[in-house]
């Protein structure tokens, strides 16, 4: 992983533990990925009525389950 994506603070009363979270730059590209995605997807199933939809997204956890 790319150096300033994550930031690690150990807790001061405890220097066991420590707090890992994404830095704020790497949120914003998450976001705009997300977001991208997203559309990406709804143009994909554009093409697809309601029911088509449904349909498809039954049979995508059906195979998903199966391969858990």
């Amino acid at each position: 992983m790319k150096k300033g994506y994550v930031i690690k603070e150990i807790l001061e009363e405890d220097k066991r533990f420590s707090y890992i979270q994404l830095s704020d730059e790497i949120r914003e590209h998450l976001e705009k990925d997300q977001q991208i995605a997203s559309k990406v997807y709804e143009n994909f199933l554009s093409v697809l009525n309601k029911n088509e939809r449904e349909q498809l997204e039954g049979l995508l956890i059906k195979i998903k389950n199966a391969f858990k």
